[in-house]
C-alpha cells in the first residue's frame, strides 16, 4: 500500500478521474460562463456580439432587477431564521420526548424525503384560494380573505413557508444529533436549578451547537438562493407582480423565456459573487462565536 504513494504519476492516476470530473462539469461551464457574460446573443445563444462589461452594467442599473435582488435578500432572510428557528424547537422537542420518539422523528423530517416540486404541488392544492382545505380553514378562523394568487405579501409568504416546510427537515436531522452529543448531566443539573425548557435551549443547548448551527445557516443559505426555483414555477411563476421572482427564477426567465444567455450568464455570475459572499462572512462569524470546546 506504501509503494502506492510513493509515485506521483500512480497517485495522479488515481486522481485523473476526479480531476476531469472537476475540469468537465465545473471550471470549464465556470470560464464558459464568464466568457458568454461578456456577450449579448440572441436565438438562444447562436449569434453573439462582444459588448464587454455592458451586461453587468445594465443589471445593475435596472430597476426590475434591483427589485428581485431586495425581494431575494429578503425572501433569503425570512427562509434561513425560520427554517432554523422551527428546526431548534422541534428537534428539541424530539430530543426530549422519550416515548415513540422515532415516529415524532420520521415525522419531523418528513417533508426532507420530498422534492421541493412535490412540496410544492401539495401545498397548491392545500392553500389554493379556491378549492384549498387550509385556505378554507383560515377564512374561517380570521375572517380575512386569503387570495395569495393576486396579493404580493401573501404570495411571498406562501412562497416562503413552503420553502421552510421543505427544509426544517434536514436541518431537524443534524440538530437532534448534535443535541445527542450534549452530556445528559447538563439535563439533570438544569432540573435542579429549575432551569425552564425555553431557557434550556437558548442559553445552554444553542451554545452548545453552535458549531452545528453555524454550518446549517450556511447550507440554508445556499438552499435559499438556488434551490426554491420550484416552488416559485409551480405556485406562483413569479408573481404577482414579480413579487415572488428572485434571482434564480429571473435568471432563468432571462435564459429561457427571453432566451438572452449572455445576459443569463452575467446574472449567473453576480448571484454566485453573492452567496459566496455570504459564505465568507458567515464562515468568519462563526469562527468568532462558535464554541468547538477545547481550552
Amino acid at each position: 500500500m506504501s509503494e502506492i504513494y510513493q509515485s506521483r504519476w500512480k497517485a495522479l492516476l488515481l486522481l485523473l478521474p476526479t480531476l476531469a470530473a472537476s475540469v468537465a462539469f465545473l471550471y470549464y461551464p465556470a470560464i464558459e460562463t464568464f466568457r458568454l457574460s461578456l456577450y449579448k446573443t440572441v436565438a438562444a445563444g447562436a449569434r453573439q456580439q462582444y459588448v464587454g462589461l455592458a451586461n453587468f452594467e445594465w443589471l445593475l442599473t435596472s430597476g426590475r432587477y434591483q427589485y428581485s435582488f431586495l425581494i431575494t435578500l429578503a425572501f433569503a432572510v425570512v427562509v434561513v431564521i425560520g427554517a432554523l428557528a422551527i428546526a431548534l424547537l422541534l428537534g428539541y422537542l424530539v430530543y426530549q420526548i422519550e416515548f415513540a420518539k422515532s415516529f415524532y422523528l420520521v415525522s419531523a423530517i418528513l417533508s426532507y424525503s420530498f422534492s421541493f416540486a412535490i412540496v410544492a404541488t401539495i401545498m397548491l392544492f392545500l392553500l389554493h384560494p379556491t378549492v384549498g382545505i387550509f385556505t378554507f380553514a383560515l377564512e374561517a378562523a380570521t375572517g380575512i380573505e386569503f387570495n395569495w394568487l393576486s396579493n404580493d405579501l401573501q404570495a411571498l409568504a406562501v412562497v416562503s413557508g413552503t420553502t421552510i416546510l421543505k427544509m426544517i427537515g434536514y436541518n431537524v436531522i443534524f440538530i437532534v444529533g448534535a443535541f445527542s452529543s450534549i452530556p445528559k448531566t447538563i439535563d439533570e443539573t438544569a432540573k435542579l436549578d429549575g432551569v425552564g425548557h425555553l431557557k434550556l435551549l437558548s442559553r445552554v443547548y444553542v451554545p452548545l451547537i453552535s458549531p452545528t448551527i453555524g454550518f446549517l445557516i450556511i447550507m440554508n443559505t445556499v438552499y435559499a438562493f438556488f434551490l426554491p426555483f420550484p416552488v416559485i414555477d409551480i405556485m406562483t411563476s413569479g408573481g404577482p407582480g414579480n413579487t415572488t421572482t428572485v434571482l434564480i427564477y429571473e435568471l432563468y426567465q432571462t435564459a429561457f423565456s427571453s432566451s438572452q444567455m449572455g445576459l443569463a450568464a452575467a446574472q449567473s455570475l453576480i448571484l454566485f459573487a453573492l452567496v459566496g459572499g455570504l459564505m465568507i462572512v458567515q464562515l468568519l462569524m462563526s469562527d468568532r462565536y462558535a464554541h468547538y470546546g477545547g481550552g
